[in-house]
Protein backbone atom coordinates (compact mmCIF):
# COMPACT_ATOMS: atom_id res chain seq x y z
CA UNK A 1 0.00 0.00 0.00
CA UNK A 2 0.75 3.73 -0.39
CA UNK A 3 1.11 6.04 2.74
CA UNK A 4 2.69 9.14 4.11
CA UNK A 5 6.21 8.61 6.26
CA UNK A 6 8.36 11.33 7.41
CA UNK A 7 11.97 11.09 5.84
CA UNK A 8 14.65 9.84 8.02
CA UNK A 9 18.00 9.57 6.80
CA UNK A 10 19.87 6.87 5.99
CA UNK A 11 16.15 4.63 5.51
CA UNK A 12 15.70 5.19 2.33
CA UNK A 13 17.99 4.07 -0.75
CA UNK A 14 17.89 6.94 -2.19
CA UNK A 15 18.00 11.17 -1.33
CA UNK A 16 16.09 13.23 -4.14
CA UNK A 17 12.64 12.92 -5.21
CA UNK A 18 12.39 11.86 -8.83
CA UNK A 19 9.95 13.85 -10.14
CA UNK A 20 11.37 17.58 -8.92
CA UNK A 21 14.90 16.35 -8.16
CA UNK A 22 14.99 18.29 -5.17
CA UNK A 23 16.64 16.57 -1.70
CA UNK A 24 14.39 14.99 0.93
CA UNK A 25 14.98 16.25 4.21
CA UNK A 26 13.35 16.28 7.79
CA UNK A 27 10.80 19.02 6.72
CA UNK A 28 8.69 17.38 4.65
CA UNK A 29 6.90 13.85 4.26
CA UNK A 30 7.45 11.38 1.53
CA UNK A 31 4.68 9.03 -0.37
CA UNK A 32 5.90 5.49 -0.31
CA UNK A 33 4.19 3.48 -3.40
CA UNK A 34 3.42 0.09 -3.79
CA UNK A 35 6.47 -0.43 -6.20
CA UNK A 36 8.78 0.46 -3.53
CA UNK A 37 9.65 4.17 -5.18
CA UNK A 38 9.57 7.21 -2.96
CA UNK A 39 8.75 10.63 -3.59
CA UNK A 40 7.81 13.84 -1.78
CA UNK A 41 4.32 14.03 -0.92
CA UNK A 42 3.40 17.18 -2.42
CA UNK A 43 5.16 15.87 -5.83
CA UNK A 44 3.10 12.38 -6.19
CA UNK A 45 -0.24 14.03 -4.62
CA UNK A 46 0.09 16.66 -8.32
CA UNK A 47 1.32 13.68 -10.41
CA UNK A 48 -1.44 11.47 -9.59
CA UNK A 49 -3.77 14.27 -10.88
CA UNK A 50 -2.40 13.13 -14.26
CA UNK A 51 -0.92 9.73 -14.33
CA UNK A 52 -1.75 6.37 -12.25
CA UNK A 53 1.66 5.13 -12.75
CA UNK A 54 4.91 5.42 -11.05
CA UNK A 55 7.09 8.03 -12.92
CA UNK A 56 10.15 6.33 -12.29
CA UNK A 57 8.79 2.51 -13.17
CA UNK A 58 5.80 3.24 -14.83
CA UNK A 59 3.97 0.27 -12.69
CA UNK A 60 0.45 1.19 -12.03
Amino acid sequence: PSYRLPYIKGKFNDDKCFICRDDFNERVYLWKIPCGHIYHFQCMKTCLRYSRVCPYCRTE
